[in-house]
């Protein structure tokens, strides 16, 4: 896509948007993917390394320069988390950049793990490894709920409970405890199970992201004019 196109709908800004973005850093679409970049549900979840946000925002901002929606764009800043909302000529677009799996101010699960285990399955984007999707989902249910909702249990029922453990280990023993990765890797096999898993200690003692997540935890969209002037 030429940059002169004038980005009129939805998925021309996404398209746009997943092309400079692959140009310049790695990233992995979380989830809801399939219909991708033509059509999704309610946002896109993108997560990148912590410190390529900064060039995340200069492209995607970048990017909304050229759509004539851009007067009505809003942003939001939390904890580990960047998201722009545009309203398009079709529908609205918000992409939601994660720059870390975290509920509240604990990070769960390692990153660099779930981008260097990337797979690419469309020209515009990578997916994470399969298990790796699944613990997830797992994990963040279990830490929203204390449960899996039922809408997720064909999807993660029955398989292999080594190759599920192994790879819950690998993804979540530096922010949780052995316990809690049994819990998350039990998902997989027996999505009825119940519980929290628990963080390190060392992730709930964390003073710094406790002041930032209690100070952006109430943060609300807002114009862009500011973040657009700095381009």
């Amino acid at each position: 896509m030429t940059d002169n196109v004038l980005l009129d709908t939805a998925p021309q800004v996404l398209i746009a948007l997943l092309e400079a973005l692959g140009l310049a850093l790695p990233f992995v679409i979380l989830r809801n993917y399939e219909g991708l970049p033509e059509t999704w549900g309610n946002d896109v979840d993108i997560l990148i390394h912590p410190s390529d946000l900064p060039a995340a925002r200069e492209i995607t901002l970048g990017i909304l320069r050229r759509s004539p929606h851009l007067p009505a764009a809003r942003m939001m800043e939390r904890l580990n988390f960047w998201s722009i909302n545009l309203p398009c000529v079709d529908r609205e677009l918000q992409i939601d950049f994660y720059t870390a799996m975290s509920k509240a101010w604990i990070t769960y699960a390692d990153s660099e793990i779930i981008l260097a285990a990337r797979r690419q399955i469309h020209p515009l984007f990578c997916i994470p490894d399969p298990l790796h999707e699944l613990l997830l989902i797992a994990a963040k249910e279990l830490f929203a709920y204390g449960r899996i909702r039922s809408r997720y249990h064909k999807r993660l029922a029955g398989h292999e409970a080594k190759a599920s453990l192994a790879a819950a280990l690998k993804l979540f023993s530096g922010r949780l405890t052995e316990k809690g990765c049994r819990l998350v890797a039990r998902a997989l096999i027996d999505p009825s199970v119940a519980g929290w898993p628990r963080p390190r200690f060392t992730e709930l003692l964390r003073p710094e992201a406790i002041l930032m997540w209690t100070r952006q935890r109430w943060n609300n969209r807002q114009q862009l004019n500011n973040e657009v002037g700095r381009i």
